[in-house]
């Protein structure tokens, strides 16, 4: 390539590290955030599974505390 062009061959040079540190940091922002997702659509999951299958929705009816049950589910959603 430098044979062909010296000056393309030196703008390469540069731009592909830059270029490869920027997808670098990118792909490590992606990562964390993809892990923070998915570890919240499993607190959820956890919390429907526990709170809102028969049995749960029973002990919760018998306790008197289904507004508690919905401001918990309504915190645990907004985030």
């Amino acid at each position: 390539m430098f044979a062909l062009s010296w000056r393309l061959t030196l703008a390469a040079l540069v731009l592909v590290p830059v270029f490869l540190l920027a997808a670098r940091w990118v792909g490590r922002r992606l990562r964390a955030l993809t892990r923070e997702s998915y570890d919240r659509a499993a607190e959820m999951n956890n919390l429907m599974v526990e709170r809102f299958n028969v049995a749960g929705a029973m002990v919760t009816k018998i306790f008197g505390r289904p507004e508690d049950e919905k401001a918990l589910f309504v915190r645990q959603a907004s985030r």
